[in-house]
């Protein structure tokens, strides 16, 4: 999935997505954190990953308790009907 493909799922901007890459970078996988130059390509444990940070950032919770929770094995629910929705490249 593109961060394009991200930014629809979040509606999120991409900064927003490129951002929260930079910061949860240890979660992701290394497609999500490419070379410079080159796009990033978010495989779906990435995007549960994002969709907890959406998620609990939609709460009010800072990046220590996103952290937290990540660390924990904690991942966000994606909507069932994510991969209808988004065709991955």
């Amino acid at each position: 999935y593109t961060t394009q493909h991200a930014q629809a799922l979040f509606n999120v901007s991409h900064t927003t997505i490129k951002n929260w890459c930079a910061e949860f970078a240890p979660y992701l996988s290394p497609t999500a954190l490419p070379e410079a130059g080159r796009p990033r390509q978010f495989v779906d444990e990435d995007l549960r990953v994002l969709a907890l940070v959406a998620e609990m950032k939609i709460r009010s919770a800072t990046y220590d308790d996103i952290h937290a929770a990540l660390r924990t094995g904690q991942r966000g629910a994606l909507p069932e009907s994510y991969s209808a929705a988004l065709s991955p490249t």
